[in-house]
């Protein structure tokens, strides 16, 4: 098992990169090690969720490079502690509390009997799929278009959710937690997909992400938007019998 102090490290060494790239302030680096740090403490697979969703906010793509400057002032870069904690404090609770619940053991989603621990779980996931829909790449739309109702939109929400349950599953299994789970990994993955894919379009309905430039919006994600998503996730694992 890899030791805390190692995931800590990582933790304060993203927090440093992403202070001196100007990525984060003094006071965003600061709350970032310590909200990866609870998360890693908790369970490896959530600090690594976390620092993916963080690495996709910062960094722009090969197709992105060549205009840094727009899609840094897009993202709102550098992030204070209050974007920070916008895009973290939800699954940090959830984190906590759930964790505190089972003693601070590891516990396998799959072949859990508690509805509480697989709604929490379902509930982070739901979290970072909002929080990285919403950091991606912005592409023009047309004026008054509802997010997930556009092709742009669409994609954003497919992409996140395959990604955030791909990444959970591959630390999963990196991490040889939960062995001979491939299916449940694979159920997990498809589960997120959905997820995102529902609570984009649902959360269109109320709130188009679209600001005065036409752009798929990313900047200002909510605590509204990202409470709808936890709440999906929570519920769909509740639903869905692994």
């Amino acid at each position: 098992m890899i030791p805390l102090s190692f995931w800590i490290l990582v933790s304060a060494a993203v927090a440093i990169a992403a202070y001196f790239d100007n990525k984060l302030t003094l006071s965003g680096a600061l709350l970032a090690f310590v909200v990866s740090s609870i998360h890693f403490a908790a369970d490896p697979r959530f600090g690594v969720l976390l620092l993916y969703f963080l690495y996709h906010a910062f960094e722009p793509t090969e197709r992105e490079a060549a205009d840094r400057n727009r899609i840094a002032n897009f993202r709102g870069l550098p992030w204070g502690w209050d974007q920070v904690l916008y895009n973290s404090v939800i699954a940090t609770v959830l984190v906590i509390t759930g964790w505190s619940l089972t003693g601070w053991e590891y516990n396998c989603v799959y072949s859990s009997q508690s509805g509480v621990i697989k709604a929490f779980v379902g509930g982070i996931i739901g979290h970072y799929c909002c929080c990285l829909e919403h950091t991606t790449t912005p592409k023009a739309v047309r004026k008054g278009a509802n997010g997930v109702l556009t092709w742009t939109g669409l994609w954003a929400a497919a992409t996140a959710g395959f990604e955030i349950g791909r990444t959970y599953a591959l630390t999963e299994y990196v991490l040889d937690k939960c062995p001979g789970e491939s299916y449940n990994r694979l159920l997990l993955i498809a589960l997120s997909y959905l997820i995102c894919i529902v609570g984009s379009r649902i959360e269109s309905l109320w709130s188009a992400p679209v600001d005065e430039d036409n752009d798929v919006h990313c900047r200002h994600v909510n605590l509204a938007s990202i409470s709808w998503y936890t709440l999906l996730g929570g519920l769909a694992f509740l639903v869905v019998v692994f």
